[in-house]
């Protein structure tokens, strides 16, 4: 539980982050922006009220994953069936290690949208040349995988509890 608690800061950190970025630059933001990551930034644009969407979006994201804590034994994931067969002592850290992987999940997504804020905002006030997305990229392939081991790593360890449970069960035959 202190990971959650550790996690859930983290993402409240984001959320005043991206409301500290919005307050700051909301007077110096020109009446459009940028909304394109191309050569041509200005070809997709919005209102300076489209700012607001960003910290916004943020704390949406923030307010139900934070929310969903207390029924985290709830959320599905691969191996969830397999789950109910295993004692509560062993099942108690595996969801909240799952839910833990929900967490970081939100703390991407927010690291991103804040990126994208960031990024718009520094191009408006011509304070960097260029918006960049490839970042963005970069870094999601990175999470898909880490995602996906950490989903495969607790899936073993739900087979492999299962089938040390399986064998104290049956007794072993003697020769």
């Amino acid at each position: 539980m202190n990971r959650i608690v550790f996690l859930a800061g983290v993402l409240i950190l984001i959320v005043l982050f991206n409301w500290v970025l919005t307050v700051f630059f909301i007077d110096r933001l020109p009446p459009t922006l940028p909304l394109n990551f191309s050569e041509k930034p200005y070809s997709i644009k919005a209102s300076k009220d489209v700012f607001y969407a960003f910290p916004a979006a943020v704390t949406v994201i923030a307010l139900l994953f934070i929310g969903l804590i207390p029924y985290r034994q709830l959320i599905p994931f691969p191996g969830r069936k397999k789950l109910t067969f295993i004692p509560e002592d062993y099942r108690g850290p595996l969801i909240d290690r799952v839910y833990q992987i929900w967490l970081v999940s939100a703390i991407f997504v927010a690291l991103v949208i804040s990126y994208l804020q960031a990024s718009i905002a520094l191009y408006s006030t011509n304070m960097t040349e260029e918006m960049r997305i490839w970042p963005v990229y970069a870094v999601s392939l990175v999470f898909v995988a880490y995602v996906a081991f950490n989903f495969v790593m607790v899936y073993r360890v739900i087979r492999n509890v299962e089938d040390e449970l399986r064998n104290r069960m049956t007794p072993e035959s003697e020769p």
